[in-house]
């Protein structure tokens, strides 16, 4: 059996053997339009059973308001915070909208969740998040979360929907965790602009640390996240004993295309890999 094989394999018995899964949904992924959420929401009902539940967590509500007020006037003289909560209200509503109908086309009921940083840093709405998440799954409710972009409070500055996920997997005790991002995966230099970069299909965390130092932690044309900020959640993710997967998702069907051996990044749980490390990020993991 061939490499290549084996991580075909293995990427399919990754994503049959988990019941717990989440999938991060990347801006430009999400903003790709109505045909691909409208595959995408046909692959969680396949893929879904009464044992396999999904989280979903979705970013792109920013470009969602900035594409729908781009032709609107914005009150002049408004700072670059107002302008994100104006944007990011507009477009959260849009993004909703958007998802929850094609999700219902399809037979599955969503809920919305916005977290704040807030949430995270306490005790009691750990408790209370974690109780929603398993009674909204138990009642057949698929949870879409997002952070929340409008209140202002409990904001921390590398806190974005990457580290959202890495600590919902946490909270949730997910299986698996699937990033759809623009790129094929993490590779070890930027692939922009090192014509030799390769893709790192099976890092270890401290590979994932030094891409640190590769990836450009500036916000993307889309999104504020970028490959560095996945690589770090993606690390607290396998600190945590728990798989994840960075993958391509531009193109539809994602699910399929992993169970059948997309060319993507998969960072096995620390317990599993052949280089131990220590914390591999400062505050690299939630309480």
């Amino acid at each position: 059996m061939t490499q290549n094989s084996i991580d075909q394999y293995n990427q399919r018995k990754l994503l049959e053997s988990a019941n717990r899964i989440i999938v991060k949904v990347g801006t430009a992924v999400s903003c790709q339009g109505e045909e691909w959420w409208r595959a995408f929401a046909n692959e969680l009902k396949k893929f879904g059973t009464s044992k396999r539940r999904f989280v979903l967590i979705v970013s792109g509500a920013r470009e969602f308001g900035n594409r729908q007020l781009q032709t609107e006037s914005i009150q002049a003289g408004m700072d670059e915070e107002r302008h994100h909560k104006t944007y990011c209200c507009r477009g959260q509503t849009s993004l909703t909208a958007l998802t929850v109908s094609i999700l219902a086309d399809v037979g599955i009921d969503a809920a919305q969740l916005l977290v704040r940083y807030s949430d995270v840093v306490s005790t009691e709405e750990n408790v209370a998040i974690t109780t929603l998440l398993d009674d909204l799954v138990t009642s057949g409710a698929m949870p879409i979360l997002n952070e929340d972009n409008f209140s202002g409070k409990g904001i921390k500055k590398d806190w974005d929907n990457d580290q959202l996920t890495a600590w919902v997997a946490k909270l949730w005790k997910a299986d698996l965790v699937v990033f759809l991002t623009d790129i094929a995966g993490v590779f070890d230099a930027d692939p922009q602009h090192v014509a030799t970069a390769t893709l790192l299909r099976n890092p270890s965390i401290s590979d994932l640390k030094k891409m640190r130092f590769h990836a450009s932690e500036q916000p993307t044309k889309y999104g504020r996240g970028g490959m560095a900020s996945k690589a770090r959640a993606a690390s607290t993710i396998a600190s945590n004993g728990m798989a994840s997967v960075i993958m391509n998702g531009i193109e539809i069907r994602p699910l399929l295309r992993l169970s059948s051996g997309v060319n993507c990044t998969v960072v096995l749980p620390l317990s599993k890999q052949s280089v131990r490390a220590t914390q591999p990020f400062e505050n690299g993991e939630f309480a």
